[in-house]
């Protein structure tokens, strides 16, 4: 499919997906029936994410782990839909899949954030968070709202489930193994939250996308 944004003209194929600001005008246009994903997203969660420079250029590869995310979007909508808080869940998580930094300008979360990231599977509680941080509870909760529109357990819950579909995707790890490795006590609580979210048991994501 041919696109014009804002005066930039690009080819979408598979893979590929043009970013269009508020506002800027844009056409498109085919030869041959074809479909695409579109998403609404506002300015304030590109902020959230740091990925409001991705609007510096329109047309941009899709990242291997952001194209997973999209193809199982589209598989979930196919099978029935995506609740309001699941869409809003799942356009962050492909942003930071696109996004240069998802955590810049520097922050008073980017050590937790960071320490998260690299060791998703350690017993994080909120107090360990502050601490790791270096601020009270009640401000880690403040700067979480403020910084990523989430509290700190419900970021952590994404990252650790973002992982887990990346060690479904990419691994032959048993399932038990991925909710050990993701944080989860035992297997029974990673697919309770695993199927919350997904609307599926890991094991079917496993073969749904592998």
């Amino acid at each position: 499919m041919l696109i014009e944004v804002d005066g930039h003209e690009g080819r979408l194929a598979v893979g590929q997906t043009a970013l269009v600001a508020q506002g800027a005008p844009h056409t498109q246009a085919a030869s041959i029936a074809n479909s695409s994903l579109i998403l609404d997203i506002s300015p304030e969660s590109l902020n959230h994410c740091g990925a409001e420079r991705l609007l510096d250029k329109p047309f941009h590869a899709l990242p291997v782990a952001a194209g997973k995310l999209v193809d199982f979007m589209v598989l979930s909508l196919n099978q029935g839909g995506l609740s309001a808080g699941n869409r809003q869940l799942w356009a962050r998580l492909l942003l930071d899949a696109m996004g240069p930094s998802p955590h810049e300008p520097a922050t008073r979360l980017v050590s937790v954030l960071h320490a998260i990231e690299h060791n998703p599977g350690y017993p994080w509680s909120t107090a360990k968070m502050a601490e790791q941080a270096s601020v009270s509870i009640s401000h880690l909760h403040a700067l979480f709202r403020r910084e990523m529109n989430c509290t700190p357990q419900q970021w952590l819950s994404g990252l650790r489930l973002k992982q887990a579909c990346n060690l479904l995707q990419q691994t032959a790890l048993p399932v038990n193994e991925i909710a050990f490795r993701c944080g989860y006590a035992d297997q029974s609580a990673f697919s309770r939250a695993f199927t919350r979210l997904y609307h599926q048991t890991p094991s079917a994501y496993r073969k749904l996308t592998q």
